[in-house]
C-alpha cells in the first residue's frame, strides 16, 4: 500500500522531530489514499489526517490541529449506521462473526482483537483481499480508530488549558476502545493513563491514583514490566501518590483550568449521541461538582505523559509487515 509506506515514512521523520518533512509524507499518504476513490469507506484516510493533526499540534496551531481531528472524525462518523439501534444490530452481526469458527478472534477483514500490532502502539498493516463494509471492531476497525482520535484531541484540549474537555474526550476513548478492543487491551491502558494524568492536574488525587493503578496493571500485563509504556505509568503513578495534600498547606495553589467541558460537534457526537447497544460499558462517573480542585500539582515534566495511538488503520488491512505510526503527545 503506497499511502501506507508515505506514512510509515512521515511516522519515522516525526520520531525523529522533523515535523515538515512528517507533514509531506502524512500529506502525500492521504493524497494517495483520496485518490483511490474507495476512501469513503476506509478507516486509514482520518487516520491520515490524525496524523497530520499532530504534526499541527507539535508546531502549535492548535487551531489547526483540532480543524483536522474534527475533519478525521466527521469522516469516521460517516461510516458508522445513522441511528443507535442500526449501530447495535452492526456491531451484534460483527461481533458474532468473529467467533462463528470455534477459536477464530479475527475478523473477516483481517483484524486481530486484543492488542496493538507492533510495540510501542504501532500498527502493522499489509493489504488483504477486500472489506464488503466498513468494520466497527477490532484495532482498524471505525470505533477504534474514532477512539484514538478523541484521545489526540484530549491531548490537545489538554495542552490548551481545557483539562475538563480533555477528560471527556479520554473518558470516551477508553470507553470506546473497550467496545471495539476489550476492555483489556494495552491501548485502552494507555489511554486510562491519560486519564489519570489529567485527573491529578484538576487536583482529584485519589481518583487519579485509582485509574493510574488500573493503566499500570494492565500495561505490565499486556507489555511487560520493563515496557516504556509500564514504566510511564509506573512514574506517573509514582507521581500521583507522592503529591501531598496541599489543600491545608496553601491558601492559593496552581494555575485555574478552563472549567468549559464542551467539545466540538463531531466530538460531542461520538461522545453524546453515539451510543452501542449491549456492548456499550458502563458510563465513567461524574466529577464531584461541589468538591472540584484547583490543580494541585506542578505540571509534569516533559517526557512523563504520552499517548501511542493506532496510525495508518485501513478497513481492508490485516496485520503484515509494513507499519504507520502516530504522533506521540507530550504533557504541558
Amino acid at each position: 500500500d503506497v499511502a501506507a509506506w508515505y506514512c510509515s515514512i512521515g511516522g519515522l521523520y516525526k520520531a525523529t522531530g522533523d515535523n515538515e518533512m512528517a507533514r509531506e509524507y502524512f500529506a502525500k499518504a492521504l493524497e494517495v489514499e483520496e485518490s483511490t476513490g474507495t476512501d469513503g469507506s476506509r478507516t486509514a484516510r482520518a487516520s491520515y489526517m490524525s496524523n497530520l493533526a499532530a504534526v499541527s499540534r507539535a508546531a502549535g496551531d492548535v487551531d489547526l490541529a483540532r480543524d483536522q481531528y474534527c475533519f478525521a472524525l466527521d469522516h469516521l462518523r460517516g461510516m458508522i449506521p445513522d441511528c443507535n439501534d442500526a449501530v447495535e444490530t452492526a456491531l451484534s452481526k460483527e461481533e458474532a462473526s468473529l467467533f462463528r469458527v470455534s477459536g477464530d478472534t479475527s475478523t473477516h477483514s483481517g483484524y486481530i482483537i486484543g492488542g496493538e500490532g507492533a510495540p510501542g502502539g504501532e500498527l502493522n498493516v499489509a493489504p488483504n483481499v477486500s472489506a464488503p463494509s466498513p468494520k466497527l471492531l477490532g484495532e482498524g476497525g471505525v470505533l477504534n480508530v474514532a477512539a484514538s482520535i478523541l484521545n489526540n484531541l484530549g491531548l490537545l484540549l489538554k495542552s490548551m488549558g481545557r483539562l475538563h474537555a480533555a477528560r471527556r474526550c479520554y473518558v470516551r476513548a477508553i470507553s470506546l476502545g473497550a467496545v471495539a478492543l476489550g476492555a483489556h487491551s494495552p491501548a485502552i491502558a494507555l489511554r486510562v493513563r491519560n486519564l489519570g494524568a489529567v485527573l491529578l492536574q484538576l487536583g482529584y488525587r485519589d481518583l487519579a491514583v485509582e485509574r493510574l493503578t488500573k493503566a499500570h496493571g494492565a500495561c505490565a500485563l499486556g507489555h511487560g514490566a520493563d515496557h516504556p509504556e509500564t514504566i510511564m505509568c509506573a512514574e506517573w503513578l509514582q507521581a500521583a501518590t507522592e503529591t501531598v495534600d496541599i489543600m491545608g498547606a496553601h491558601e492559593s495553589f496552581g494555575r485555574d483550568d478552563d472549567p468549559d467541558e464542551t467539545l466540538p460537534e463531531a466530538a460531542e457526537w461520538f461522545c453524546e449521541r453515539l451510543r452501542c447497544g449491549v456492548l456499550e460499558p458502563t458510563p465513567e462517573p461524574s466529577l464531584p461538582g461541589e468538591e472540584r480542585a484547583v490543580e494541585a500539582i506542578d505540571p509534569a515534566p516533559v517526557g512523563l505523559e504520552d499517548a501511542m495511538v493506532p496510525a495508518a488503520e485501513h478497513a481492508t488491512m490485516r496485520v503484515g509487515y509494513d507499519h504507520a505510526t502516530e504522533a506521540a503527545g507530550v504533557g504541558p
